[in-house]
């Protein structure tokens, strides 16, 4: 007779738990329900800045942790001093099909493949272009100086527009056939470079490559990462600000 294994001797509820894994489980379902503080670097008229501090030479060392495809639609000309939601974005991996967000109040088409906002022609102020610009966000560690900044530091957040989309591209696909590695496996230098048709262009060169302590350190914050840049738009601002007052600390 076939002696029965202990798992099926134990008594229901007495079942040996892998903690860990149930602790990496519960980790994941309570990181969803808050979201990351990410700080950005902004290129606001050919500025490159990063928490309110101009970037010497327009110039940024970091590492690219993560990077996603952004499609957003303004109904208006946007205005330095009128800052308004979108009316309609989507947020995903590039590469794949696109859809708006379940936060747009009034979807222009159910894909951004169908979309007419997302056509050739369709901008508004002529040309060839598209109503609906396609930008890539990156979640980055800025000017990394030591194990524990790689570790520990807060990821900040830029937004490559359409006119350098190509730009990034090209080096992602060079940085492959190169070095075999993604973005996340080397030190980038961007640069904000003048440009006479669009005012500038941002330049990623690499650097040099991460060594084998670095790597995991990295590769540990990719998920985190990949959250802080599916952060959506705030479609009701006005409501958000009123919300935030009523609050009693």
């Amino acid at each position: 007779m076939a002696k029965k294994s202990k798992t099926e001797n134990e008594e229901p509820g007495t079942e040996v738990i892998n903690w860990e894994d149930e602790l990496g489980k519960q980790a994941k379902v309570i990181a969803k329900t808050e979201t990351p503080s990410v700080n950005k670097i902004k290129f606001t008229s050919g500025i490159m800045s990063y928490m309110d501090n101009a970037m010497p030479d327009n110039t940024l060392d970091c590492i690219i942790v993560a990077a996603i495809a952004e499609h957003v639609w303004y109904p208006e000309k946007w205005k330095a001093n009128d800052i308004k939601p979108p009316g309609c974005f989507a947020l995903g991996e590039a590469g794949e099909p696109l859809f708006p967000h379940a936060k747009v109040p009034n979807p222009i088409h159910e894909n951004c493949d169908g979309c007419p906002k997302f056509k050739w022609n369709s901008d508004p102020e002529g040309g060839r272009g598209k109503a609906c610009s396609e930008r890539r966000r990156l979640a980055v560690i800025p000017a990394p100086q030591s194990l524990d900044h790689i570790k520990d530091s807060e990821l900040a957040m830029m937004s490559i527009p359409v006119t350098s989309v190509k730009q990034w591209a090209n080096y992602v696909n060079k940085l492959s056939a190169a070095t075999q590695r993604p973005p996340w496996g080397v030190l980038t230098r961007v640069t904000l470079v003048p440009d006479a048709k669009n005012q500038f262009k941002v330049s990623f060169t690499a650097q040099e490559p991460l060594n084998h302590e670095q790597l995991p350190l990295v590769h540990s914050r990719i998920d985190v990462a990949l959250s802080s840049l599916m952060i959506p738009y705030e479609m009701n601002p006005e409501q958000h600000q009123e919300e935030e007052g009523d609050k009693k600390y």
